[in-house]
């Protein structure tokens, strides 16, 4: 057993030129006060320091000290030494020139405060210009926020930094805000695997962050954004994004919030509008967490956002671009940042195609010494696999392990004299090591070439994404139609036949009801119907009139004019909802593309002429209509849709109920998408495909064998569970509702009838159901609850 005993084994103040090197700290640490020139170098430090307190529960006044590894001063440095397990801060450095690099941090912050990083780069009252630097590190698993900097022209550069927010709920694995970021440069890093359920962020920019360069990172598997960037004058150019959750780039439009402790700080009317963001393989790029984005602001050109980057293997963190890959030559040129590129143009992303394939993280070395028996050899820092260090020339080398690799081994030189070069598999070789200078107190010691990723590997840290799906969300949340894959292309002649438009049944069609009100004396208005394949979207509709005379020859809109179809589409690909086209369609043939959804004039002119429509008016109370729409003409690539956010409408100014009917209530107009349906575009479901499972007998007056269960042991209240005559069509539906809100939850109801025999295992089926909600009052407005 190894008890604390202090908390500090070296402490200087106003120290200069002192050297720490080759010790190893259990339950102590150091810490340098305005002190200059210090080097701490080849240090492992277990269980460092520890807090006795939490800041963010501790009364202003009465905090605990909380002891811990501090460089405070100027032009000091921490080299290739370990932290490990820290429950407060890891290392924090505060004054100007200061550097880390080459270290180990993990295992730091246990209680998840913002006030406990791996890292903390800091300035110094009346210190314009810190200039500091953390380089060349690896930080990994902690509580909150891995890496904090604050200090204009701070540099944070090569470094591997991962898995962060373990136990918080607000969570950026590198922070930095304000005009202190002005000047500070974050580039050349790995950042991945933000684990907060709640909010992770990866590299951010918070409130009235000014002048942040952002390049050359790679970010992948970060809960929402992989960058943000806030405030203004930003530069964010040649990153790469991959599997973050919610976007790879938010690039903030519109004005900044002044909150109290930032109010002194002008805020921007319009973010980030003098920002630069280019170059970036990013496929989901936002301005904003609203439904519909706002354009980009600033100079926002040539990010890849559509369709597979053609990475050379980014399953085990090669993310260079192949040869084949569109990202080369197709970026611009930025300063000199792009400098040195090779071919046409500079490549987008974080790497350039045949130039250097640079990789973050510490590199572990040898240290050399002389014993009593001859030379000996260990590594400088710790490790998480075994790995075989040999000489090079030999065969066999020895295996250090995470338990032997600071105990010094046996070097067989045998009759080799002079330099020998050292080398693992994974690391490759070292420069020569001079062993004719080893002797008495004379070391050697060597860094290996590469940088040690086992941190990565000791976890699945590989990008959780596939190129065709990990874009778009689920859209559980609207409501969801189906559109049918056909191979038959029905002919766009007004004429909506069995044979063009197969498998058109109550289960699979639009219905368009009353936004009036829902009843069995105001039926469907109006039917719709949907198929695709790989180049087209069709929609079919069966329209009764009432009330309404249908002309020949043209049409209007409006309160006081004929009536007519409505269809609204927009493009909803990687979290962003585009501009609603928005179509009228006349019995009389005539087609009308409008502006209201959001599509400029020159757009909604492009996508008219795109559509091929037709309509044939079958008596003085019924007409069809056919619509063919191009995919290429919604500006998105067919490989990238999964669904689109759609609805269907109709104006009968003279009908009963009316004058409104559509497919979906949005709470305003019928092409106000952000409350739209969504149209689900899966290929595996074929129009031709039979229903196996339909209404049946659900719809008769005994709908036996439908019958009602309940895993309730008592008896439900009068009346939860009815079968009531209220679909959208008038026809029978189950209706669940109490004013026992406890007897709601403690039952599940299922309405159950056998399979038909048709359905086989194993195979694949579709099952679609509606589920309508008609009261708003799920649960109390104070509590959370679910609908499913």
């Amino acid at each position: 057993i190894r008890a604390k005993q202090r908390d500090y084994a070296f402490k200087g103040t106003d120290s200069a030129f002192v050297e720490l090197s080759g010790f190893h700290f259990f339950g102590c640490t150091f810490r340098f006060d305005n002190s200059s020139n210090c080097l701490v170098e080849y240090c492992n430090l277990l269980y460092p320091s520890y807090a006795r307190g939490v800041p963010n529960a501790e009364e202003k006044g009465r905090k605990k000290p909380c002891p811990g590894t501090m460089m405070v001063g100027k032009e000091n440095t921490i080299r290739s030494c370990s932290f490990a397990h820290c429950p407060n801060y890891g290392v924090v450095l505060q004054g100007e020139k200061n550097v880390i690099e080459n270290c180990i941090v993990h295992d730091v912050n246990w209680t998840g405060t913002l006030h406990y990083t791996a890292v903390r780069l800091g300035s110094k009252k009346g210190v314009e210009e810190p200039r500091n630097v953390a380089r060349n590190n690896t930080l990994y698993n902690v509580g909150n926020t891995i890496l904090s900097c604050s200090g204009p022209f701070s540099v944070v550069e090569y470094n591997h930094v991962h898995h962060g927010g373990l136990i918080s709920a607000d969570v950026s694995l590198i922070y930095t805000s304000m005009p202190s970021a002005n000047g500070m440069e974050f580039r050349y890093n790995w950042v991945h695997d933000s684990l907060s359920p709640n909010h992770s962020l990866g590299i951010r920019g918070d409130d009235k962050t000014r002048g942040m360069r952002v390049h050359h990172n790679v970010l992948w598997n970060v809960g929402a954004d992989g960058i943000v960037a806030k405030g203004g004058m930003n530069r964010v150019y040649n990153n790469t994004g991959l599997a973050n959750g919610g976007s790879d780039i938010m690039f903030c439009s519109g004005p900044e919030r002044d909150k109290w402790w930032q109010e002194h700080v002008k805020a921007y009317q319009e973010q980030n509008r003098d920002s630069l963001l280019v170059n970036n393989c990013a496929p989901a790029i936002v301005s904003s967490r609203r439904p519909i984005q706002p354009p980009l602001p600033g100079d926002s050109t040539h990010n890849f956002t559509k369709g597979d980057p053609k990475l050379v293997d980014p399953d085990h963190f090669d993310f260079r671009p192949r040869a084949d890959s569109p990202l080369v030559d197709a970026g611009r040129a930025v300063g000199d940042v792009t400098a040195g590129f090779v071919g046409k143009s500079p490549d987008i992303g974080a790497y350039e195609f045949g130039g250097e394939h640079w990789l973050p993280g510490h590199r572990n070395g040898i240290w050399a010494t002389r014993g009593e028996n001859g030379y000996q050899f260990c590594l400088n820092l710790p490790i998480l696999e075994p790995v075989e260090v040999r000489m090079q020339g030999d065969t066999k080398g020895f295996v250090f392990t995470p338990e032997n690799w600071r105990k010094p081994q046996p070097l067989p030189v045998g009759a080799r004299s002079g330099a020998v070069v050292f080398e693992t598999k994974e690391w490759g070789p070292t420069p020569p090591v001079d062993l004719a200078a080893v002797k008495g107190l004379a070391d050697a010691r060597a860094q290996f070439a590469r940088p040690d990723l086992a941190s990565a590997r000791t976890v699945d840290s590989s990008p959780k994404f596939d190129y065709e799906h990990a874009y778009t969300r689920d859209p559980v949340a609207f409501p969801l139609f189906r559109a049918y894959a056909t191979k038959q292309a029905p002919a766009i002649d007004g004429e909506v036949g069995d044979a063009e438009w197969p498998g058109w049944s109550p289960e699979r069609a639009l219905p368009l009801v009353s936004l009036a009100k829902l009843s069995a004396e105001l039926p469907p208005a109006a039917e719709g119907y949907v198929l695709f394949d790989k180049e087209y979207l069709y929609v079919a509709a069966k329209i009764t009139a009432k009330g309404d005379k249908l002309l020949r020859r043209g049409g209007t809109w409006g309160p006081n004019g004929t009536g007519g179809f409505e269809l609204a589409v927009a493009t909803d690909v990687r979290r962003r909802l585009g501009p609603a086209f928005v179509l009228h369609a006349y019995p009389s043939g005539k087609l009308e593309s409008m502006t209201d959804g959001g599509a400029k004039p020159a757009a909604a002119q492009a996508f008219a002429k795109a559509v091929t429509y037709a309509a044939r008016i079958l008596d003085d109370q019924t007409w069809t209509c056919e619509l063919r729409i191009p995919f290429k003409i919604l500006g998105v690539d067919r490989s990238d849709m999964r669904h689109l956010r759609f609805n269907l409408g109709l104006r009968r100014n003279g009908a009963p109920g009316g004058p409104w009917f559509a497919a979906v209530k949005t709470g305003g107009t019928n092409y106000d998408l952000a409350g739209g349906g969504v149209l689900q575009l899966d290929p595996r479901v074929a129009a031709e495909t039979p229903n196996l499972l339909t209404n049946g007998r659900f719809e008769n007056e005994d709908p036996a064998p439908w019958h009602l269960a309940t895993n309730g042991k008592e008896p439900s209240p009068e009346n939860t569970a009815q079968r009531v005559q209220l679909g959208r069509r008038g026809d029978w539906c189950v209706q669940l509702q109490a004013d026992d809100k406890e007897a709601m939850k403690k039952r599940v109801f299922k309405w159950i009838t056998p399979m038909p025999e048709a359905v086989v295992a194993p195979g694949t089926y579709c099952l679609s159901y509606e589920v309508r909600v008609v009261g708003r009052r799920l649960v109390p407005g104070d509590k959370s609850g679910s609908f499913n």
